[in-house]
């Protein structure tokens, strides 16, 4: 790694990471400026997730928020904090992602007006990759409907549970996790 890419990997993780932080909160309170970078950049805090469960979690909570903004024309931290109360997230590492005030949750109140289901499958293409289908079911004109999203995932980057099952239960099924409506606590 170069040293550029060095510094840019600690810029992120730390200062870029606290501002973050502290306008998270206080997104109406954000300049301008910075709500447009956060909202053009959402990919970057998943990104430099090295854990795998986490990193797959932030990309499929990520894919439902750009979902969920395209419907409700609000910005995709706002939308990403809802897509976390709909989705019953705990984790303190997620939840930082998106903005967790009273926007999010009044939004989140809004999306379940119209959403049925979420669930997110594994299906193993073959012995090193796999692929990750999320699947939205929700209301459109009186009419329940489907937004599906597919993407590869190479072994190396499958969330462990979904590998320690392959390798000691040689699992060949697809694996399927319901993320919408939450389980009841």
């Amino acid at each position: 790694m170069s040293e550029l890419e060095d510094f840019l990997i600690r810029f992120v993780k730390t200062d870029l990471n606290k501002l973050w932080e502290y306008f998270s909160e206080r997104w109406d309170e954000a300049p301008t400026v910075l709500q447009d970078f956060f909202e053009k950049n959402p990919e970057l805090f998943t990104n430099i997730e090295v854990d795998n469960d986490l990193r797959n979690k932030k990309e499929i909570y990520l894919d439902i928020a750009k979902f969920i903004q395209k419907k409700f024309n609000q910005p995709l931290p706002i939308c990403l904090g809802a897509t976390h109360f709909l989705c019953g997230e705990i984790n303190k590492r997620i939840l930082k992602d998106g903005v967790s005030g009273k926007e999010s949750l009044a939004l989140a109140k809004d999306a379940k007006s119209f959403l049925l289901t979420i669930k997110v499958s594994y299906n193993p293409v073959d012995s090193k990759v796999y692929n990750r289908q999320l699947e939205i079911y929700y209301v459109n004109n009186s009419q329940p409907a489907l937004f599906k999203l597919e993407e590869p995932l190479e072994w190396d980057y499958l969330p462990p549970d979904i590998r320690e099952k392959r390798i000691r239960e040689g699992n060949t099924q697809a694996q399927v996790f319901k993320l919408y409506p939450p389980k009841e606590s």
